[in-house]
C-alpha cells in the first residue's frame, strides 16, 4: 500500500503576544533576553513605585552594568482582617502563629545591560546569520524537491484503496489454499472476481 502523502501545515496565525527569548542552562537556571525599551520601562516603573535599583559593574563582563531591584511580594501577604467579624476559631492560621514565624516573600528583578557589539563583530554575526538562513533555505528546497504532490481525486484514491484491499484479500486466499488453486476461487465455490 502506498503511504499517505505528508500533511502540509498551514502558515501560523498571527501572534497576539510578543515573542520572548529565554536562555536555559542545563542546571535549570537561565535568563530572558529583553529589548532595551523593556528594561528601561521596568526601571522606570520601579522608580515610580519607590524602589531604588542597585547598580554595580560586572567584573567578568567589561562594560556591562547590573541593576537589582528587590520588593516585597504582596501576593503572599495575609489579607487585612481589622474590619472583619470573623471568629478567631476560623481565622487564617497566620493569626495564630507568633510574629517570628511570619513568612516574608520578596520579588527580585535583576537586569544586566550589555554594551553594544563592535561594528566588526556585528558584521560577522550578521553574515553568520545570513549564511545559516541560506543553508536552512537549501535544506527546505531539497526536502520540497523530494515531495511528490498528490494529483489524484478523492474518488481515484478510494478506487485504488479498494483495489489494493482486493489484491491483499486474494493473496490471503491464495496463501490459505496453499497456492494450488486460483485466488478467484474459494473453498465454498464462490468467486471473488477481480
Amino acid at each position: 500500500l502506498r503511504p499517505p502523502p505528508p500533511r502540509i501545515e498551514r502558515e501560523p496565525q498571527p501572534r497576539l503576544e510578543p515573542y520572548r527569548l529565554m536562555v536555559i542552562r542545563r542546571d535549570g537556571s537561565g535568563y530572558e533576553l529583553v529589548h532595551r525599551r523593556e528594561a528601561e520601562k521596568a526601571l522606570r516603573l520601579a522608580k515610580e513605585a519607590g524602589i531604588t535599583p542597585v547598580l554595580e559593574p560586572l567584573p567578568d563582563e567589561p562594560g556591562a552594568v547590573s541593576y537589582a531591584m528587590v520588593q516585597s511580594d504582596r501576593r503572599w501577604e495575609a489579607a487585612p482582617l481589622a474590619d472583619s467579624m470573623m471568629p478567631l476559631s476560623i481565622a487564617p492560621s497566620v493569626l495564630r502563629h507568633p510574629p517570628g514565624n511570619k513568612r516574608i516573600a520578596i520579588r527580585l528583578q535583576h537586569l544586566i545591560h550589555f554594551p553594544p557589539l563592535d561594528p566588526e563583530v556585528m558584521v560577522a554575526v550578521r553574515s553568520l546569520i545570513q549564511r545559516h538562513e541560506e543553508w536552512e533555505d537549501s535544506v527546505q528546497e531539497a526536502a520540497d524537491a523530494l515531495y511528490v504532490p498528490e494529483e489524484r481525486s478523492e474518488e481515484e484514491l478510494r478506487l485504488e484503496a479498494d483495489l489494493q484491499a482486493r489484491i491483499a484479500e486474494a493473496r490471503q486466499q491464495l496463501a490459505a489454499l496453499g497456492g494450488n488453486q486460483s485466488p478467484s476461487r474459494s473453498r465454498s465455490g464462490t468467486g471473488t472476481g477481480m
